[in-house]
């Protein structure tokens, strides 16, 4: 039984969590750690990703610090499970596939790799988010997260991974091909609106 007054209380609380969870991955993907600190995480929130319990804005300057040296990541969201204890409170468990190319200036002594290759290593983990998320102001953010390993492995990269010269490619960063395309996505939308009035 519901604790929310209707369903569509539930629906849009359920909604915009999964939202946070997924625009926190885009953020990461990105290498836009600013953004992912203003969707994700309300002041005084705590995230530990392995190394400790730490600050959300420690953990994401290490984060921005050791992310110098990724060439590609990806963070795909899978199962959701959201347990409301209040209509202010929930538990987020979110299940998390994260594939990660880092070249061969990373510290893999950080991740207990012995042996990368002449490009790096491709880090593939298996893991889990086990989030509280608080409703403030009514805004929904993470204000504790604990990932959950479960699987890791890892492969040395002998040379860079290649892709047909065609192909659009991802980006650590601002110049990644989604920019444009929601930038002409906005242009769209203006025209559209231009029209109608």
């Amino acid at each position: 039984m519901s604790i929310f007054p209707t369903f569509v209380d539930e629906l849009e609380a359920r909604t915009r969590i999964y939202d946070v969870l997924v625009r926190y991955c885009r953020g990461i993907d990105r290498g836009d750690h600013a953004y992912c600190r203003e969707i994700a995480y309300h002041d005084g929130a705590t995230d530990d990703h392995g190394g400790g319990v730490e600050r959300v804005d420690d953990f994401l300057a290490t984060s921005k610090s050791r992310h110098a040296n990724l060439r590609h990541n990806m963070h795909t969201i899978g199962n959701v499970v959201i347990d409301f204890v209040s209509t202010q409170v929930a538990c987020v468990e979110s299940y998390l596939i994260a594939v990660e190319w880092y070249d061969e200036g990373y510290d893999f002594g950080i991740r207990d790799i012995p042996d990368p290759g002449p490009a790096g290593a491709r880090i593939l983990s298996f893991c889990r988010y086990g989030d509280i998320f608080e409703c403030r102001a009514g805004v929904w953010k993470i204000t504790e997260r604990v990932t959950i390993f479960g699987d890791m492995s890892y492969e040395p990269l002998a040379t860079e991974p290649v892709l047909p010269s065609g192909f659009r490619t991802q980006r650590h960063g601002r110049d990644d091909p989604i920019f444009p395309i929601l930038d002409r996505a906005r242009r769209r939308a203006d025209a559209l609106a231009a029209i109608r009035t």
